[in-house]
């Protein structure tokens, strides 16, 4: 434990005028306002707003004391301390004790992460005003923890952010409402750039018969006052992620607000066990003032009903996988691959390849995604909080191992604790060392909806390459991805993101209110998701997903096949030519120069 049983906390807090700030105030109505706060103890605002309270975990009750909170406490700052000596608890306030009352703290909780004007357990949870400075002592005088952000303050800066409402002590604020724009303060494409310039588009192309490899379809020029005369259209047709054929389209001119129907002869060789998508893009045949010769104005693809892919399926087994078990876990060997998965929750704590371990945490599932600032606005952090740890937390109730053939099949039956919700996971691994898993999830139907189903590890941060195929390259969502294609798409982990995310845990997504604040860690956070819920907002701001985008408390049922193979990184790709800035605009001295737009149509 990071804290004994006796002990102070002080802090120097002061409270904000107004609410939290936001276009709903009362969003963030939660029960009270942690200053200082772990798993064990706690001091902070009550919920009545009123009170100062300080309270301590004893077997499993939390024992708390009520003070009223000081004079002119939205303009001064006030020392308020929190202290047990192991038989009372006592607040005082600017050094006066206001509040005590005896009791037995029987136990305390390890504390696990503090909370500095925030909730450990709930980051939902949150203090609205300001700290300057917080100690924790033992009951011996020991310094625990010593904290002054006034002098942090007073150090010179040593890196830049883009600051939101809040940020300037400026309350009542609007929060991030000061940030919708499609780019950032430096001009940087945010990711729902590319989504909005998809849908203001002015060509638009549909499947009308794709029955033969020659393809009928039309184009709308949604235009009002100029024909296609300045473009050139193109097409691609793209087998499982690779380019096998392309050319130009014979297109006569289309007037504003028509259509015209027209075929591209692909001289496809059908494959039902394939995917085929036909891509189509008009670039402009001479530059305009915003726009080179050359640059692509609109596209579109289009799946054709030829076939679907063909799932990986494992290698052939030449050697058998071998297994050793104890009462803790199964380890499973094959080839140069271990694999070890734990009997108390069915998770994969382990994958060596030649002794070298390619997890930092465990494979197991998860039902959470860190709220999105939609997700805070319509309280779905808080309606399916029940999810938040409900993967982590499950529990084995039975789990078997067997040989089959040359494969070791572990079947791990688990509990999980959302109600009565239980799940599967065979885990198959192969003679070469695969691991094939299969995952069926029952879900107790009472239950909210869910935020993502799926499973997730922490992978070390020194990889460096990422190939999927599937919509990309750029961050998408079950609801806003028709701004990116499908294909094989591949890079550098760390231009996969946006500035809000870089090497860290999803707790740590849930605490940080800057990308400046995340720590850098030795893990990168893999999501193996069968479904996300969509990211919603169609009133802007706040509203739920849309209907088909969520996903119901519902039997769910996936697979997935893991390789433990060397990559070599992707080859360096071509420059890309920056964004100019407006005539007359000159960014701040330090700021970073307009980030490289985002990569135009598909090619």
């Amino acid at each position: 434990e990071l804290f004994p049983e006796k002990l102070t906390i002080k802090v120097s807090a002061r409270g904000n005028f107004g609410g939290p700030g936001g276009a709903n105030p009362d969003r963030n109505k939660i029960d009270g306002s942690p200053i200082f706060s772990s798993r064990g103890w706690s001091l902070g605002v009550a919920a009545d707003g009123m009170s100062v309270e300080f309270s301590g975990l004893s077997g499993g009750i939390r024992e708390s004391l009520k003070a009223p909170l000081p004079d002119a406490w939205q303009t001064n700052f006030h020392e308020l301390t929190g202290s047990y000596d192991g038989q009372r608890l006592a607040i005082s306030i600017d050094g006066k004790e206001v509040a005590a009352r005896e009791v037995a703290i029987t136990k305390s909780s390890p504390v696990g992460r503090i909370g500095i004007a925030v909730d450990e357990a709930n980051p939902a949870r949150r203090f609205n005003g300001g700290v300057r400075s917080v100690s924790v002592t033992s009951g011996t005088g020991e310094s625990l923890l010593d904290l002054d952000f006034a002098k942090d303050a007073e150090k010179p800066a040593t890196r830049m952010f883009l600051a939101y409402g809040g940020d300037f002590n400026d309350r009542p604020t609007d929060s991030s409402f000061c940030m919708n724009g499609l780019v950032t303060s430096t001009l940087a494409p945010s990711p729902q750039f590319e989504e909005v310039k998809k849908l203001y588009q002015d060509f638009h192309t549909a499947l009308v018969d794709g029955s033969t490899p020659n393809v009928k379809l039309k184009l709308f020029n949604e235009r009002f006052f100029r024909s296609t005369d300045d473009v050139k259209g193109l097409w691609k047709l793209v087998k499982d992620g690779k380019d096998i054929g392309q050319g130009e389209l014979n297109l006569s001119s289309v007037a504003p607000q028509q259509s015209l129907e027209f075929i591209v002869q692909t001289n496809a060789v059908l494959d039902p066990g394939s995917e085929f998508i036909l891509r189509v893009r008009y670039d402009l045949k001479e530059a305009n003032a915003w726009h080179p010769a050359g640059m692509p104005i609109s596209w579109d693809e289009i799946v054709l009903p030829w076939g679907k892919r063909t799932p990986v399926s494992p290698a052939p087994s030449k050697t058998a996988a071998s297994f050793t078990e104890d009462a803790a876990a199964v380890t499973v060997k094959a080839e140069d691959v271990s694999v070890i998965i734990d009997k108390t929750n069915g998770a994969v704590t382990s994958i060596k390849r030649k002794d070298a371990e390619l997890l930092r945490t465990p494979l197991m599932l998860d039902f959470w995604r860190v709220p999105t600032n939609n997700d805070e606005g319509n309280g779905n952090d808080r309606k399916l909080e029940i999810w938040r740890e409900a993967g982590r937390k499950a529990k084995a109730t039975k789990l078997s191992t067997a040989q089959d053939g040359n494969d070791v099949l572990v079947t791990a039956e688990l509990a999980i604790p959302a109600g009565e919700s239980t799940a599967t996971i065979r885990y198959r691994i192969t003679g070469t060392g695969q691991i094939a898993a299969e995952v069926e999830f029952r879900p107790d139907a009472t239950m909210p909806q869910l935020p993502r189903v799926g499973m997730s590890c922490g992978i070390p941060s020194s990889a460096m390459s990422w190939t999927w195929h599937g919509k990309g390259p750029h961050e998408n969502y079950d609801d806003r991805s028709r701004g990116a294609w499908t294909t094989t798409h591949t890079g550098m982990l760390a231009l996969l993101f946006h500035r809000y995310a870089m090497p860290c845990l999803p707790e740590d997504l849930e605490f940080a209110k800057h990308p400046g604040d995340l720590p850098k860690k030795d893990v990168i956070t893999l999501h193996l998701d069968h479904r996300q819920m969509g990211v919603g907002g169609t009133n802007s701001w706040g509203a739920e997903a849309l209907p088909g985008y969520r996903i119901p408390a519902q039997p769910q049922r996936w697979s997935f096949l893991l390789t433990a193979t060397h990559a070599d990184p992707p080859k360096a790709a071509a420059p890309i030519q920056r964004r100019t800035l407006p005539p007359g605009f000159k960014l701040p001295d330090r700021v970073t120069p307009p980030s490289p737009v985002t990569p135009p149509a598909p090619k």
